[in-house]
Order: C-alpha cells, then sequence, then structure tokens
C-alpha cells in the first residue's frame, strides 16, 4: 500500500513539473482593435499600414500590422471582420502605442486581456513637394503615379515618374534627385524633392536625292525630256521618271545606253542612285530625186528645132 502511495506520489510531482512550463508559456488572449483612421484631417487610403507597438508587443505577425481595404477604416466591429491584434508577452495595463504608415498617431491604449475596442486613430504626416522640370521648355511632359496632391506627398509615398516627349523631340535622361536614361522611374518622397526631365531635338536626315544626267549624242541631234522634270538639288529617292527622245529636223532616234537600254524612245527609270543615260540619234539620210534625159530627133534634119 505505502509502495502504491508513493508511485501515485512520484507521478503527480512529474506531471505538475511538466505541465508547469507548458501553461507558463500560453500568451494571453489578444486585446483587438477597430475603427477609423485619419491623415491629415482625411480618410486614409486604401492600403494604409497600421500597426500597434508596445512593451511585448508581437510585430510582423498576421494582423499586426494591418493593411486597410477600405478608404478611412482599419477592421471593422463583426466577429469575422479584420482586426489589429495586439498580443505577445504583455502586462494587462501596458501602454499601446499605434502608428499609421510608420508614423506615431495620436492615441494609446491600455492592454486589456480579452477586450475588442474601437478607437478611431488620427495622425499628422508631413507633406513634401515634388518639383518637375521640363529641358528644353515644352520638348515634353512627365506624369506622376499617384497625382501629387495641392499639399504634396505624404512621406513615404513612393512616386512613379514617366516621361513622354513632345513630337519632333525624344527622352534623353534625368538628372536631380533621381538619375538615370529610363523614361519610367520612381522617387520616394521623404523630403522636398526637384526632378528635371532632359529632351532632345529628333535630327532627322534630309531625304536621299540623285541626280540624273542626260546626254544626246551627238550633240543637238535632239532632246529628251523629263517627266516629272528634275529638280534642282535631284530627284527624291525613289522617283519613277519618264524619259522621251525626240529627234531633232534631219535625224532619228536610234537607241538608249547608260543606266536604261533600248530602241523604244520613251522609257521609264527609277532613282534609287545617281544615274546617266545617254539618247543616241543618228542623221537621216535623204536619196537624190531621180533624173532622166529627153532625146529629140528632128526629121528631117535641119527641118525644125
Amino acid at each position: 500500500m505505502k509502495k502504491t502511495v508513493l508511485l501515485f506520489t512520484i507521478l503527480a510531482v512529474l506531471a505538475s513539473l511538466c505541465l508547469t512550463p507548458a501553461y507558463a508559456t500560453v500568451p494571453p488572449i489578444p486585446h483587438s482593435f477597430f475603427g477609423t483612421v485619419t491623415i491629415n484631417t482625411h480618410p486614409a487610403p486604401v492600403g494604409t499600414e497600421v500597426e500597434a507597438r508596445g512593451a511585448g508587443v508581437r510585430t510582423g505577425i498576421p494582423g499586426n500590422p494591418l493593411i486597410t481595404t477600405e478608404v478611412g477604416k482599419y477592421g471593422g466591429p463583426l466577429p469575422f471582420d479584420p482586426k489589429l491584434v495586439v498580443q505577445g508577452d504583455i502586462t494587462s495595463g501596458t501602454v499601446i502605442e499605434f502608428f499609421i504608415n510608420g508614423f506615431k498617431a495620436d492615441q494609446t491604449f491600455l492592454f486589456a486581456i480579452g477586450e475588442t475596442t474601437e478607437l478611431n486613430l488620427t495622425v499628422t504626416i508631413p507633406t513634401y513637394i515634388l518639383t518637375i522640370l521640363i529641358d528644353p521648355a515644352a520638348s515634353g511632359t512627365v506624369s506622376l503615379s499617384p497625382p501629387q496632391p495641392a499639399a504634396g506627398y505624404l512621406a513615404g509615398t513612393v512616386v512613379i515618374l514617366t516621361a513622354a516627349p513632345a513630337a519632333g523631340f525624344r527622352f534623353v535622361r534625368w538628372s536631380g534627385a533621381v538619375v538615370g536614361t529610363d523614361p519610367t522611374v520612381s522617387i520616394t518622397m521623404d523630403r522636398a524633392k526637384s526632378v528635371t526631365a532632359h529632351f532632345a531635338a529628333v535630327v532627322v536626315p534630309p531625304p536621299a536625292r540623285y541626280t540624273l544626267t542626260v546626254t544626246v549624242d551627238p550633240a543637238a541631234s535632239g532632246t529628251v525630256s523629263l517627266s516629272p522634270p528634275q529638280p534642282a538639288a535631284g530627284y527624291l529617292a525613289g522617283t519613277v521618271v519618264t524619259l522621251t527622245a525626240t529627234p531633232a529636223a534631219g535625224f532619228r532616234f536610234v537607241r538608249w545606253s547608260g543606266d536604261v537600254i533600248g530602241t523604244d524612245p520613251t522609257v521609264s527609270i527609277t532613282m534609287d542612285r545617281a544615274k546617266s543615260v545617254t539618247a543616241h540619234f543618228a542623221a537621216v539620210v535623204v536619196p537624190p530625186p531621180a533624173r532622166y534625159f529627153l532625146t529629140v530627133i528632128i526629121d528631117p534634119p535641119a527641118s525644125g528645132t
């Protein structure tokens, strides 16, 4: 009987030793929060980060921080609504501080195990102006996303800048608070900043022009007309020119040589480089008129003329 009692006593002691640490590590029931959130007197936008901090408060866990999904609200009152969860090795009465996008809110609250509290949060966050300059003036534009509010961007806002050249210009580079040659860049507004977008005029090379040289052989034996007529600077590349050979009086057209050949007096040529054409003519040979002798006989001789 004594052995049995002793055995039960030992088992009870062992059980108490094993269970005590487990109970000691169980965290207290969290204190949950929800309510409105206002930044610089305006409802906070969707995507605002709300975080609770304090002695023993665990952060970087589900529910702390909480990212807003509604404008001006964090969490909700219904049982299954998301909430800002404050838990950890926290003593009741610990002061809980709240941070909005990393900036300390105006409100604090005392931790209470298992409580759910509606707490409206307000915060004042510095704003900074982003100045955009265009060089040279009117050579392009820069769009900002998100657009800049009249009071400037909230500290920590990431702004995407996109440069778009005006007609006849191309984007070159950024200078100032951001540098680079990519037309789309981002910048974090942690102070007032100025950025210049540099553009340059697009240099369009003049269109290629080619000269068509026309020679008449022999000289003055005829003419060659060109359609369209050749400009003083030559034909634009790709122009199709029609050449018509006309012989002078006493000549006939024979053939073309050079960059076009053939015997048709009208031909065409495409000006894809400088070209030279010769129109060959030949004198027309006119045979002399036929002549005949008339023989007259007087019969009888000397009887008349």
